[in-house]
């Protein structure tokens, strides 16, 4: 173990602090996808128009949050990354 470890280690007032006020969030600004692509490049990404995933959000009303708490992640955003999953053809 190096002194540095060891000095770090020693340190109660960083554990205190780590203890009291939890360990620093970091959050992440998510890229809009849906409203980035236009018309084309969005079909030859995902296979499906804009407009039916628009209606597939519509349909599936149990995406949706009631509140924003943790920084939820938008319907739209949710089926978007599903296609991307399925895209990459991962399981």
């Amino acid at each position: 173990m190096q002194i540095e470890d060891e000095i770090s280690l020693d340190d109660d007032g960083d554990i205190l602090d780590t203890v009291r006020f939890g360990f620093p969030r970091h959050c992440y600004a998510r890229t809009d996808i849906f409203n980035e692509m236009d018309d084309l490049s969005f079909f030859r990404r995902f296979r499906l128009q804009e407009n039916t995933v628009l209606r597939l959000v519509e349909q599936n009303h149990l995406l949706a949050f009631d509140n924003s708490l943790n920084n939820s992640v938008s319907p739209i955003n949710q089926l978007v990354t599903c296609l991307q999953f399925y895209d990459f053809n991962v399981h």
